[in-house]
């Protein structure tokens, strides 16, 4: 299995490199994926048995228990044995499945239904959704690649537009959600998605043409905090939208990042100043249980 460590000097930045085992070891990361899966599958059962398991109730059960399975070969090919030679080469397939898996999962699960609010299962399905690309980091150049192209970013001069915009573009999942679920929707969806399709709109034209924009960030500023400000009375309103957890949690999360960038305006410096960026990757495994001191050899390198 190809290994990022051997792709060049690229591979060796400090903030991409290195073992996982400085801040998280990669077998706590497969150990806390399958407890956060087994979570899952007591949250979803819980549910079947009050509700019956058709429909999503049924699908949150699958999520968990495939979950469960393919994070346990995760575990076993790490531990030296037979079943480590077997599963090594397969570490990358089964790490990006897992990924994709919980993504479509937690979508559905936390957008849709059943665990749209506050609850264990909603919790279990986001911890989950890390995890799983924790896992991948840690077996997929592909995904290391990924997180090194959106952590540069995000620690750009545009970064707080960009979370900016990602946070809008969850505002518009949920309202969109809401508005193909609901048999009459009313106005807080429709003002949800013009608000949110409007802040993205705004937000990813300054990532894209920062410099060309530039003179005018001041404005794009004030219309944020503004838009963001007026946009806020959705959640005021009882509604599909509000009820969701991914939907008031966007919102609040999308005003406070538009303030962020008025406050950062009015004094004087630039809208979204470098961010910090902290764990931004690992090096992908060596080959199955070697991976971690392989990770060890490329950051001495």
């Amino acid at each position: 299995m190809d290994g990022v460590g051997g792709t060049g000097d690229e591979a060796l930045l400090p903030e991409e490199t290195g073992s996982s085992a400085g801040v998280l070891p990669d077998e706590a990361v497969h150990s806390m994926l399958l407890v956060i899966s087994v979570f899952e599958l007591a949250a979803s059962s819980t549910l079947c048995a009050e509700r019956g398991c058709s429909g999503f109730h049924g699908f949150a059960v699958s999520i968990s228990c495939i979950s469960i399975v393919a994070t346990s070969l995760l575990i076993l090919a790490a531990r030296p044995g037979a079943a480590a030679a077997t599963l090594s080469p397969f570490l990358p397939a089964i790490s990006l499945f897992l990924f994709f898996w919980w993504l479509v999962g937690t979508f559905l699960l936390t957008f849709v239904e059943p665990f749209e609010t506050l609850s264990n299962g909603y919790f279990s399905a986001w911890a989950a959704l890390y995890l799983s690309a924790r896992a991948a980091r840690i077996h997929s150049v592909y995904i290391v690649d990924a997180w090194r192209r959106v952590s540069f970013a995000a620690s750009s001069a545009a970064g707080y537009h960009l979370m900016l915009g990602c946070a809008s573009g969850v505002v518009l999942l949920q309202a969109a959600v809401a508005q193909g679920m609901d048999y009459h929707p009313g106005w807080p969806a429709t003002w949800a998605v013009a608000v949110a399709v409007v802040s993205m709109g705004t937000s990813f034209a300054v990532v894209l043409a920062y410099d060309a924009l530039e003179p005018n960030l001041r404005a794009v500023a004030w219309f944020l905090g503004i838009w963001w400000l007026q946009g806020l009375i959705i959640t005021f309103v009882p509604s599909h939208f509000s009820y969701t957890t991914n939907g008031f949690v966007s919102t609040w999360a999308s005003l406070t990042l538009a303030s962020l960038i008025l406050a950062e305006t009015i004094r004087g410096r630039p809208a979204s100043e470098p961010l910090p960026t902290q764990d931004t990757g690992y090096v992908l495994e060596g080959g199955g249980a070697g991976g971690g001191g392989g990770g060890g050899g490329a950051g001495g390198g």
